[in-house]
């Protein structure tokens, strides 16, 4: 990289954060101004499990547990049945004392602003996300995306992330328009299907999440000659192990290790015209055998019966690398179409760093309605940068591989969040590129995640 774009780079990096700090400083700035009042109050005004700022429901076991603990439950209005489990997921708080004896204790973990059902405090919004892995396109084919696992190998612990260790399963829709270049130099869009189930252990404490990705998207294997390559991929599973590290009354703190598996196809690039007829040729292999490891820590913090806000650093980094082959015959070998030899070199994909920051606030709460029981949009703001230079191999300044390719990603994503009943959610949102050139991965992107506990 010549002297000129590393300085490029140097105040990209600095404008980059630098717009990061404003941006923080002024959301922590509206929430010590506009939502002042101290949390513990918040928490110990507020229900347990419902109504946080409504009056209580006399047939709900929460409502009716949270009113004895403050002394203002009229008894001759309750039911008589017994109270069940419920309370204990209401509140962050470690006071157990304000809850009646014959009710589980407060200091369970859910989430204060949420008022966490039966599953305890998985009632806590995810985070939406916005991610579409980076990785290597062909200089020497106008451009295209290599294509291993579909061309969508690499998934973000931030996508319908929860810093709470929770019973669930869930199902990612993601639509991302113009991610993929084809052979002729046009854009395509990639439409991802993820399926997710995470499970706790250890009194809760932890979890082991599973997540398996499909893709509509560019084939694996791409027609030099043609742009007609669309296919279904299988992707690449990915497993996380998340651990509850600090606990407050409104504030926690999680961390963990996601493991990305070469689990999808490897790709390849052929060319249909040069055989007269005959088989195509294979000009290039990428195979699809990178494992990655993804650190990752959350925070979650609700400073007021509404008001929530999450913020996630993650890293990955490519453990063991692809190999990337030039077979004998093709165009882009040394010895051009008289080569005899296979040209192997194993590429490591560049270390990212992901910083994440959630924040909404709740329209309204009503756990004892049957459908729509709570409303909050919720304001995202996504960055996404390379730790590294691309990792060429013996490839490096051969035409074959788009080489420049350090990357400062910015994502705005806005989304709303719906609770169905006590157990269910849905998200819908969108996302919008606030970058330009090498910094778009692509136009614009829509989302739809389900999520239900048990």
């Amino acid at each position: 990289m010549s002297q000129h774009h590393s300085l490029g780079f140097t105040r990209l990096h600095s404008l980059s954060f630098t717009r990061l700090g404003v941006f923080f400083a002024l959301t922590f700035a509206w929430i010590a101004v506009v939502e002042s009042r101290p949390c513990a109050a918040q928490c110990r005004n507020c229900g347990p499990r419902h109504h946080r700022s409504y009056q209580p429901c006399p047939s709900c076991p929460g409502c009716r547990a949270f009113s004895q603990s403050t002394g203002d439950w009229d008894s001759s209005a309750a039911p008589t049945d017994a109270m069940g489990d419920e309370f204990g997921e209401g509140m962050l708080t470690e006071d157990a004392d304000l809850a009646p004896a014959p009710v589980a204790p407060v200091d369970s973990l859910a989430a204060s602003s949420f008022g966490a059902p039966a599953a305890g405090y998985g009632a806590v919004p995810s985070m939406i996300g916005d991610f579409f892995g980076m990785g290597y396109n062909y200089a020497a084919f106008n451009g295209a995306t290599a294509t291993p696992a579909g061309g969508d190998r690499i998934l973000k612990r931030g996508e319908n992330y929860n810093p709470f260790p929770v019973d669930r399963v869930f199902f990612n829709y993601n639509h991302f328009h113009n991610a993929l270049v084809n052979t002729q130099g046009g854009d395509e869009n990639l439409n991802r299907y993820t399926f997710g189930v995470e499970k706790t252990f250890f009194s809760g404490q932890w979890s082991a999440e599973l997540r398996v990705p499909f893709a509509g998207t560019i084939d694996a294997v791409q027609d030099a000659a043609s742009a007609d390559a669309d296919a279904t991929e299988f992707g690449n599973l990915s497993l996380a192990i998340k651990a509850l590290l600090i606990r407050r009354q409104c504030f926690a703190l999680a961390g963990g290790l996601g493991i990305v598996f070469p689990t999808g196809d490897d790709s390849a690039v052929v060319d249909s015209t040069r055989n007269n007829g005959g088989p195509a040729i294979t000009e290039i292999i990428f195979e699809n055998e990178s494992l990655h490891l993804q650190p990752f820590i959350g925070m979650y913090h609700a400073p007021t019966s509404n008001l929530f806000h999450q913020f996630l650093v993650q890293a990955d980094f490519d453990a063991s690398g692809s190999d990337v082959i030039v077979p004998p015959g093709s165009i882009l070998s040394l010895g051009g179409s008289f080569s005899t030899l296979n040209e192997v070199s194993t590429l490591n994909s560049q270390a990212l760093l992901f910083l994440d920051y959630s924040v909404g606030y709740w329209l309204f709460r009503n756990r004892c309605t049957g459908y729509v029981s709570g409303l909050a949009p919720m304001i995202e703001l996504h960055y996404t940068t390379t730790m590294e230079d691309l990792d060429l191999g013996s490839f490096a300044g051969r035409g074959i591989f788009v080489e420049d390719l350090r990357r400062d990603v910015l994502n705005l994503t806005a989304g709303m969040f719906f609770e169905i009943g006590s157990l269910s959610s849905l998200k819908v949102a969108t996302v919008v590129p606030l970058k330009d050139d090498r910094d778009r991965v692509f136009d614009a992107e829509f989302g739809l995640q389900y999520v239900r506990r048990f």
